[in-house]
């Protein structure tokens, strides 16, 4: 009986947890984990150490909402978070920020290597195709701000974030569907 209670309470904070660290949805981290772990991260990474923060928002997703239904972007969440998680390495940290903005963080990885990697996923986003219903296909594109953090005492993800959200607003600015780096933080 005991070893019965153990199980169902195991089972039960696993749940839990599960549901409070991530999102219902698409399975990536939910915001304050993805923040908690993302802060744990950069001060692992102390005092020399730097990742890249890339915040990513799905092109013009109101419209996928209000022309096909609230069904159809919750296929597109889904997709997205599925074909984004298939071109990150392990170690990646990727989550939902909210609605359709996302984030990743890269640590150990070149600005290049991380310019080619956002690449990687504008270009699979916009060639991926959602299907609805057996007959119907849609496509979205993604917008994408990145910026190198260096962590050192008193590094904030937060910092990072809002600088990449700029350089994402950005990349919406440049005409949707680029990704645009900003000067380190």
């Amino acid at each position: 009986a005991v070893a019965s209670i153990h199980a169902a309470r195991e089972e039960l904070l696993e749940t839990l947890d599960r549901s409070v660290n991530y999102d219902y949805l698409t399975g990536t981290l939910a915001r304050s984990a993805f923040m908690v772990r993302g802060q744990q991260l950069c001060e692992m990474l102390q005092p020399s150490g730097s990742m890249v923060v890339l915040v990513m928002d799905i092109d013009q997703f109101k419209n996928v909402n209000d022309s096909y239904g609230h069904a159809a972007g919750d296929l597109v969440l889904i997709a997205f978070a599925e074909e984004v998680s298939r071109t990150l390495r392990p170690g990646d940290l990727f989550g939902r920020l909210g609605g359709e903005e996302f984030a990743v963080i890269l640590p150990d990885i070149s600005d290049a290597e991380a310019l080619a990697l956002a690449e990687r996923v504008r270009e699979r986003i916009a060639n991926m195709g959602i299907f609805l219903d057996g007959e119907q296909t849609i496509f979205v594109t993604v917008s994408i701000g990145m910026v190198r953090l260096r962590c050192r005492a008193r590094s904030v993800v937060d910092r990072a974030l809002a600088a990449a959200d700029q350089a994402l607003y950005a990349a919406k600015a440049a005409g949707r569907n680029h990704v645009v780096t900003v000067n380190p933080v």
